[in-house]
């Protein structure tokens, strides 16, 4: 069978032309459809408004009324906190303490810090 050259057709029973005019038709009519995005903005900002009011940075995430007493637990450990360590604008700082500088780090070859093993070892 020879390859024949595509020629413009649309289904055997619509004449291409006729399609052609019932578009152009369409074309010159507009449709004006407006989405209303002032309830959305106003649902995202009372959203956004109360995630930040119940945020809590100190990791309380219960509020207790004061003449609420809980069960106490009976296996519990202690909790220990764990040391902060700071790492920015070319310090190292660990608990408020400077332990050492960036330049002097980056210069030793195995990158230690000899202050900051003593102050963790102090700590611990």
């Amino acid at each position: 069978m020879p390859i024949k050259k595509p020629k413009p057709h649309l289904m055997k029973s619509v004449k291409l032309k006729t399609a052609k005019k019932h578009l152009e038709k369409k074309a010159g009519r507009s449709v004006d459809v407006a989405l209303n995005l002032t309830p959305m903005i106003d649902m995202f900002v009372v959203l956004t408004i109360f995630l930040l009011m119940t945020f809590s940075t100190s990791g309380e995430i219960l509020f207790i009324q004061k003449d609420i007493e809980l069960p106490k637990a009976e296996m519990t450990d202690e909790l220990e906190q764990a040391p902060v360590i700071t790492i920015g604008a070319g310090n190292v700082v660990i608990e408020g303490n400077n332990v050492g500088r960036m330049d002097d780090i980056a210069e030793d070859e195995n990158f230690e810090i000899a202050d900051l093993s003593h102050a963790v070892d102090d700590i611990l």
